[in-house]
């Protein structure tokens, strides 16, 4: 899903309200004051734009009546080959940008306020950690409070039909679902509050000690490079070894975890069911947080440039070189750096569309073509940010957890209204898909400016900073 960010304002916290102009952004390479250097407009205005479109996605996956049959995404399975209409292919895709910006940009956001702490605050390396800990803790809480709304539209269903049957160990007691929804589903919010504890932790500290080195970001574009790789490596051996044996043994996405070692591997590098066909874990933390190193090191370039439009010309021509790679992989790569699709020739026999089926990547987990597209293009869309998206959505940045929690429930228990009072499962339009995600966006604009300003009247050590 995506998932998993968001959704990590760590930045938040450091900045003062003063706002720099479109061509600046004033972060001192060596704060020598307790002045706060000026947050960054263009990454909330960026992060605002990927949570809008990650709303979008979200209020028709629990609002739609799709068409078609929905199957896999990910690296096993039936590819979903969106009945080779490019409308229901785009619709979905287009959020595939939404879980790579969240996992850079924490990493940003990580180094700057690590470097707004250790420079300008005095904190040690133990107080920095403690943080990071609260925060992923935090992470992980809201992981378990946002699968609700995607079961309440059943629920609802169980009390007006009684015919809906779950092949689950949790059968159709209601409350027994509501349980379900708390340990059964791992999506993005888990792997980036995992990430989060990790990187913050233990990562950051490596890329502060060759905070000096000339060219960083190309460090971190290495180790992410490296993580993509060797993820792709053994989900590749996985799938290689299920055609060789024509069956579907462990861990392929179907299959149970039989213990803790499994429940470790589902966590870490193969993502699949959990305890039954209802429970998944979608997110591992190997490779996405290959991203979130990249983006630590990008922090560093954001943190020491005081002029924009270099940092911008940076932005665009690392993302226009992932775009490049990612053509080079795609084309001539086969397995490597592919997991599904095109490259692995998965629809030589239906008649997929053959422009579809090359822009058709796994997600779950990613590959390595699937991160340079999708990251390339967020690099792009970051560097326009200030200039070419509309300041508005600077409100829905800054309080991307919030933003996060509220279009959950709102979606879900609209999806308990619409069975309620009409009787159906879900809308056939997509237009009517639009205006909803349309007027929430409204409705949770004046909500967002309040709690920011909520947020902002609490003390620094109060709970609410950290949502």
């Amino acid at each position: 899903m995506s998932s998993e960010g968001l959704l990590t304002t760590i930045q938040d916290e450091s900045p003062t309200n003063q706002q720099p102009t479109n061509e600046q952004i004033e972060l001192p390479n060596q704060p020598t004051t307790n002045q706060q250097p000026n947050r960054n407009i263009n990454i909330d205005v960026f992060r605002g734009f990927i949570m809008i479109i990650m709303a979008w996605d979200h209020c028709k996956d629990i609002l739609w009546n799709k068409p078609y049959k929905s199957n896999s995404q990910g690296w096993d399975g039936v590819q979903d080959n969106f009945n080779n209409n490019f409308i229901y292919f785009f619709v979905r895709i287009i959020s595939h940008i939404c879980a790579p910006g969240f996992f850079f940009t924490m990493g940003i956001t990580i180094t700057l306020f690590s470097l707004n702490r250790y420079d300008i605050k005095k904190w040690d390396s133990k107080k920095i950690s403690l943080y990071y800990l609260k925060r992923g803790m935090i992470l992980l809480l809201v992981g378990r409070l946002v699968d609700g709304p995607f079961i309440i539209g059943d629920i609802t269903d169980i009390y007006l039909h009684h015919n809906i049957t779950y092949n689950s160990r949790m059968g159709t007691n209601i409350n027994k679902l509501w349980i379900y929804t708390f340990i059964g589903i791992f999506e993005v919010m888990t792997c980036l509050g995992l990430c989060m504890l990790i990187s913050g932790i233990f990562i950051f500290k490596f890329f502060y000690n060759i905070r000096n080195y000339k060219y960083l970001e190309y460090i971190g574009f290495l180790c992410m490079f490296f993580i993509f790789i060797c993820s792709n490596i053994i989900i590749v051996y996985y799938q290689n070894l299920a055609d060789i044996n024509e069956t579907k043994p462990w861990p392929r996405d179907s299959i149970y975890i039989r213990n803790i070692g499994d429940f470790l591997l589902r966590i870490f590098f193969i993502n699949g069911a959990f305890w039954d066909e209802k429970s998944h874990i979608s997110y591992p933390v190997i490779p996405w947080i290959g991203i979130t190193i990249y983006g630590i090191s990008y922090g560093f370039l954001f943190y020491k440039n005081n002029n924009q439009k270099i940092l911008n010309m940076k932005l665009k021509l690392n993302g226009i070189l992932l775009l490049f790679f990612f053509f080079i992989i795609r084309s001539f790569g086969n397995s490597f750096g592919n997991l599904r699709g095109w490259s692995r020739k998965d629809h030589k026999l239906d008649g997929t569309n053959q422009l579809l089926e090359y822009f058709n990547m796994s997600k779950y987990p990613p590959s390595t073509s699937y991160c340079f597209f999708y990251l390339g293009i967020n690099l792009i869309i970051l560097s326009y940010a200030k200039r070419s998206l509309p300041n508005f959505l600077i409100i829905y940045g800054k309080v991307p957890l919030f933003f996060y929690i509220l279009h959950f429930w709102f979606f879900g228990i609209t999806s308990c209204i619409i069975r309620l009072l009409f009787n159906i499962q879900g809308f056939s339009s997509l237009f009517i898909i639009f205006i909803i995600w349309i007027f929430s966006l409204f409705l949770f604009y004046p909500l967002c400016i309040k709690y920011n300003q909520f947020k902002k009247d609490q003390i620094s050590t109060s709970f609410w900073k950290f949502i």
